[in-house]
């Protein structure tokens, strides 16, 4: 009980600090991160709380390697999920989200794990995550990406790749960073965090990208996003990708939100009745 109180008071607290900074921005640049009512503002908020207390209690699962490989018999229809976490998280992001999309009737789900703790670049953590990929890729030939936070940007990163872009019927990234967050000021260490600050190269490296016009891609942004300041960042720079608006809900609790996971399944399974590069 002590550990819980322990993890309660830490989730309170780093909510406290995460509106109180969107709150800010909000006052003071209403059009990049437009102010919430109360009666939106006080759910994003316990929804914070809550997801902050799970992603915590569900960490270490994370470091738990079986936990995070497929199961089942691979099946020869369907494309299979790989999903990249964000920033100093773990696959343990993903233990809500994965299961749900099974359970919908999607393929086997990839959760490919890396470390933004040390001293790697983001492109150091994107030429890793191709190589993960790649990999699936000589067992799975189709595949469909889903990306949080920073796990976004590798998405489309990963896409600029002419092997994983062929392979891939479908995208998703929620939450992501795509011009920066000031809250990367607080990144404590690591080189990839302190890269995800407005105005950093990477967003111009990220934009002079090849995308791929003729693949569904699905940006999804929430107006209550705690991490992502200015809310703004949130929108993709150029055409391709198509913009949903969550419910108010903070910006770990896109990892958990029923209504955002039911988008993702909704959006991979009309993707494949319409046949879209099948």
């Amino acid at each position: 009980m002590p550990i819980l109180a322990a993890i309660l008071v830490f989730s309170v607290a780093a909510c406290a600090i995460s509106y109180s900074l969107f709150v800010y921005e909000a006052a003071n640049a209403p059009d990049t991160t437009r102010p919430l009512p109360p009666g939106s503002l006080i759910p994003a908020f316990l929804w914070g709380v809550g997801a902050m207390g799970l992603t915590i209690l569900a960490y270490p699962l994370g470091f738990v390697s079986f936990l995070w490989r497929p199961r089942g018999k691979r099946p020869t229809s369907r494309p299979e999920v790989v999903f990249l976490h964000g920033l100093y998280h773990t696959p343990a992001a993903w233990i809500l989200f994965a299961p749900a999309l099974a359970m919908a009737g999607l393929g086997r789900a990839h959760a490919p794990g890396y470390n933004s703790f040390g001293a790697k670049t983001f492109e150091d953590i994107a030429r890793d995550m191709t190589s993960q990929v790649h990999a699936i890729l000589d067992r799975s030939p189709r595949i469909l990406l889903v990306g949080h936070s920073m796990g976004g940007l590798l998405v489309r990163r990963l896409l600029a790749d002419p092997r994983i872009a062929r392979a891939t019927d479908a995208a998703v990234v929620l939450g992501a960073p795509h011009q920066g967050s000031k809250v990367a000021a607080l990144a404590p260490c690591g080189r990839s965090g302190r890269q995800l600050l407005p105005g950093s190269p990477l967003f111009s490296e990220l934009a002079a990208l090849p995308d791929p016009d003729d693949l569904p891609k699905l940006n999804i942004l929430s107006p209550a996003d705690d991490m992502v300041l200015p809310n703004a960042s949130c929108a993709i720079p150029g055409p391709g990708w198509t913009p949903w608006t969550s419910p108010p809900v903070s910006h770990v609790g896109l990892l958990y939100h029923p209504g955002v996971i039911r988008r993702v399944a909704d959006f991979f399974k009309t993707c494949a009745a319409t046949g879209h590069r099948a």
